[in-house]
């Protein structure tokens, strides 16, 4: 899978493993359009770049992508960021590197655009590379039912209720790869439309 795909969907929180007999995970346009459930732990060291990104409001998956930076979702700002952990697959567990969160910046209008904000950290992450951000990434490469990475830490159950400190994986296919049948696609950055690109 293109790293730049990976990007985007080390964003996804995923389901644990008492999950499976639920929906099977979608992915449209680069974004889950249902409740992600059905995955499973992720192995030790497999996703050091997804990072678990604690704040006084909740808690959110990002991507390490450099030493010092971390994009997560729009939406996540909301939860005023205090620190993120890296290098874990539970970030509850004594290992991995802890790094406190120096500034979080929401994309203008996330809502309706991007959903993206970008944290800086009081410090860079040791011993962890980041993720490559792809420049030149399109959507030109995903197709229907190409099976997609989905990455992070996060609430499991469709209802949106319980607890989750792990690090979790899951595939799963694309469903609307081009957003033209309405599985949560915002016309001003589906793929194609050059006018919102940063």
């Amino acid at each position: 899978m293109p790293r730049c795909l990976s990007l985007l969907l080390a964003l996804t929180a995923v389901a644990s493993d008492d999950a499976r007999e639920h929906e099977q995970p979608r992915a449209s346009g680069g974004v889950a359009d249902a409740p992600v459930v059905g995955g499973s732990t992720a192995p030790q060291g497999k996703w050091p770049d997804a990072v678990a990104v604690l704040g006084t409001k909740g808690s959110c998956t990002g991507t390490l992508v450099a030493p010092d930076v971390v994009i997560t979702a729009g939406h996540c700002a909301e939860i005023e960021p205090v620190q993120v952990f890296a290098n874990t697959t539970d970030y509850t567990a004594q290992d991995g590197e802890h790094v406190n969160v120096e500034s979080t910046t929401a994309y203008p209008d996330w809502q309706h655009t991007y959903d993206v904000s970008v944290i800086v950290l009081e410090q860079p992450i040791e011993g962890v590379e980041p993720r490559e951000v792809g420049t030149a990434c399109t959507f030109g490469e995903l197709r229907s039912a190409m099976a997609v990475h989905l990455v992070g830490f996060g609430l499991t159950a469709e209802d949106g209720t319980g607890d989750n400190t792990r690090l979790n994986e899951a595939m799963a296919p694309v469903v609307d790869p081009d957003c033209s049948s309405g599985h949560g696609c915002h016309p001003k950055v589906a793929p194609g439309d050059r006018k919102s690109v940063v």
